[in-house]
């Protein structure tokens, strides 16, 4: 019996995957996703796997569970649904929040309903930085930042109901 070549063992049986990851996905492109983060994980993990004759069983056992890992994370953010209400600004079911999705045509006109500081503030928020360093970068208070926050959020709260409620009259 010859030598095994990992590599060559992997590269053989990629359309095999390939159509495995089609057959559950019913998309090429995600599928084709799969089969890559499939063949990362298994070269990652490559001293484990060495030794074994099999790496068609590994692939679509990671492919699997790669998929259900998937799926179950769309269904946790589909259970999250945010739901407007004039009366009651937000609900947030589900537990933990939630982005909010809206038509991207609406956020960019209530976006653009703020003044510019504001803008520029929001852009830091969403960049992922904390107060500290958008005070230091803004060269304003810390206090002042989260009070401009804190009005923002709640313009944008009262901006987009009100462009879903003219919207929904139309």
């Amino acid at each position: 019996m010859g030598t095994f070549n990992f590599e060559h063992e992997l590269l053989c049986i990629q359309e095999k995957l390939l159509n495995f990851a089609i057959a559950l996905t019913h998309n090429p492109t995600y599928a084709w996703d799969l089969v890559q983060e499939t063949n990362v994980k298994i070269l990652e993990n490559r001293d484990k796997f060495e030794k074994h004759y099999y790496p068609i069983k590994i692939g679509y056992t990671f492919i699997k569970n790669l998929f259900i890992s998937d799926r179950r994370k769309i269904k946790q953010l589909q259970e999250k649904a945010i739901i407007l209400d004039p009366q009651d600004q937000y609900k947030i079911e589900g537990g933990e929040p939630v982005q909010i999705n809206y038509d991207y045509n609406y956020i960019l006109e209530v976006l653009n309903l703020l003044d510019n500081q504001s803008r520029k503030i929001i852009k830091l928020l969403i960049e992922g930085k904390r107060y500290a360093e958008i005070s230091e970068i803004l060269n304003i208070p810390e206090g002042t930042v989260k009070s401009q926050i804190h009005r923002i959020r709640e313009q944008l709260k009262h901006s987009l109901a009100e462009l879903l409620e003219t919207d929904m009259k139309e």
